[in-house]
């Protein structure tokens, strides 16, 4: 039995980032991850009853990376007046700040 998608996205410039097959007419997702990329012939066969749809409506839709982070030294030298220089600790800072 194939897996069943959590969503399926179609109707749009979807782009794999993929040489060999650079842009698909739908994507399956499961848990997060991309199940399938392909036609939608293809794709909407990994459908089941709980399975959202969404319409890209033409739309450009891509992988993206969502990371964040700090760089503390470069957040402490854009403050005025406020060093960290030869501080340590969680607590040290955190009262500094």
């Amino acid at each position: 039995m194939s897996e069943i998608a959590d969503l399926i996205i179609a109707n749009g410039k979807i782009i794999t980032m993929d040489d060999g097959n650079p842009q698909v007419e739908a994507v399956a997702i499961k848990d997060g991850r991309i199940l399938a990329a392909g036609i939608w012939n293809e794709i909407s066969k990994l459908a089941g009853s709980k399975t959202r749809h969404f319409d890209a409506q033409g739309r450009t839709v891509m992988p993206g990376i969502n990371e964040s982070h700090i760089h503390i030294f470069g957040g402490s030298a854009e403050l005025d007046h406020l060093s960290l220089f030869k501080m340590q600790g969680f607590e040290t800072i955190k009262n500094a700040i």
